[in-house]
C-alpha cells in the first residue's frame, strides 16, 4: 500500500515542472496591450497598440472576441485578422511575416461596424448598410448585460525559418453602448 504523503508528492511534481516552463513562456510572451477603455459607443472605432517587450522579434495577429450568452468568448462574426486586413478577403500563407522588433509597437483598428456591414452585406446584397449599421446599435441598446468584446493577440517567434505560435495575450474587456 503507498503511503498517502508518496502520492501528494507524484500529483504536484509535475504540475511543479509545467509551472517553471510557463514562467519561461510568460518571458518570451511580455507584450503590453494599450489604448482600450472600458466603455465605448456601439460603432465607436477601438485602436488598440500592441508593445513588443520581449527581448525577441515577434509577429502578431489581432482578433476580436465578444462574450456570448453561456460566458464564454468566441470570435465576432466574420473574424479577420486585424493587423492584415487582406486576411478579411483573402487565405493567408505566412512566408515572410511583418516581425516586430523588440520595444516596437503594432497599432491596429477596429471599426466594429464598417466590420459588421461589410460581413452581412457579403451575406445579403440586397441589405442597406445604414439599416445593418442601426440594427447593431438597437441590439446593443437591448442587449442586458451589454455587449462585452475583447481582444485577443496570438503571438509568434520565427523559429528555423518557419512562424511558430508560442502563445496567446488578451486585452481588458470593453462594453458596447446602444449609443451611436
Amino acid at each position: 500500500m503507498r503511503s498517502p504523503l508518496l502520492s501528494i508528492v507524484a500529483v504536484f511534481l509535475p504540475l511543479a515542472v509545467l509551472g517553471e516552463a510557463s514562467d519561461v513562456n510568460d518571458q518570451r510572451l511580455s507584450i503590453a496591450i494599450a489604448g482600450i477603455e472600458a466603455q465605448y459607443p456601439s460603432c465607436a472605432v477601438v485602436t488598440p497598440t500592441i508593445r513588443n517587450n520581449s527581448k525577441d522579434r515577434l509577429y502578431f495577429e489581432v482578433y476580436v472576441e465578444e462574450m456570448r450568452d453561456d460566458a464564454r468568448w468566441s470570435d465576432v462574426e466574420c473574424q479577420y485578422d486585424l493587423a492584415d486586413p487582406r486576411s478579411e478577403h483573402i487565405k493567408r500563407i505566412l512566408t515572410n511575416p511583418r516581425m516586430t522588433d523588440p520595444g516596437d509597437s503594432l497599432t491596429v483598428k477596429y471599426d466594429r461596424c464598417a466590420a459588421h456591414v461589410r460581413c452581412r452585406a457579403r451575406k445579403s446584397n440586397q441589405v442597406m448598410a445604414e439599416r445593418l449599421r442601426q440594427e447593431l446599435i438597437r441590439a446593443n441598446g437591448d442587449a442586458h448585460p451589454p455587449v462585452t468584446q475583447r481582444f485577443r493577440v496570438d503571438v509568434y517567434e520565427m523559429a528555423d525559418g518557419h512562424v511558430r505560435r508560442i502563445g496567446q495575450e488578451y486585452s481588458r474587456t470593453l462594453t458596447r453602448s446602444g449609443q451611436q
